[in-house]
């Protein structure tokens, strides 16, 4: 079993490292109706945001590139803003064609519906949740079921270079 140090120092010392599964962290198996939350659904109802979050889509092939970050900041109030949300995310594209958000299929919608009603459950099912005010004019700002407001705005197009030139438009 692999151990991250920082936990392995604590145990060491007969302390129970904050994060460990004995702290009551685990609230069992999740109901079924969240078992499809998206992995951007889940960053707007995060307690602990990071810097940055960019995922690289390569001819259409997708690959997340995931590095160390610095925790940016600790929420109080869920779910976050889209602003909030889009200050972590860049799309960078790279392929010879034009660009067409509409072929990254669901990768980055969300549903209003799924991120509220899974934070009314965190509250009333995880102690970390329980003390979050949830902001139901922030909900207002997310669609019913659709990429994520402002999203457009994170956009990078890059042509490869073929043969030391720049594919052509």
């Amino acid at each position: 079993m692999f151990v991250c140090p920082s936990c392995q120092t604590l145990l060491a010392q007969d302390k129970l490292p904050a994060f460990a599964l004995a702290n009551c962290l685990y609230c069992g198996a999740l109901p079924e109706r969240f078992q499809d939350l998206t992995w951007l659904e889940e960053k707007v109802y995060a307690i602990y945001s990071i810097t940055a979050h960019i995922t690289c889509l390569f001819m259409f092939h997708g690959n997340t590139c995931a590095h160390d970050m610095n925790v940016m900041s600790i929420a109080s109030v869920l779910p976050c803003t889209p602003v909030d949300i889009n200050g972590f995310l860049s799309v960078m594209f790279i392929g010879p064609d034009t660009f067409d958000p509409k072929r990254m299929g669901t990768l980055f919608h969300v549903r209003k519906h799924n991120i509220w009603s899974f934070l009314v459950w965190l509250k009333a099912h995880n102690h970390l949740y329980a003390d979050i005010r949830l902001d139901k004019a922030v909900m207002e700002q997310y669609p019913l079921d659709s990429t994520i407001p402002g999203l457009h705005d994170r956009y990078l197009h890059l042509r490869p270079l073929v043969l030391g030139h720049i594919w052509p438009h």
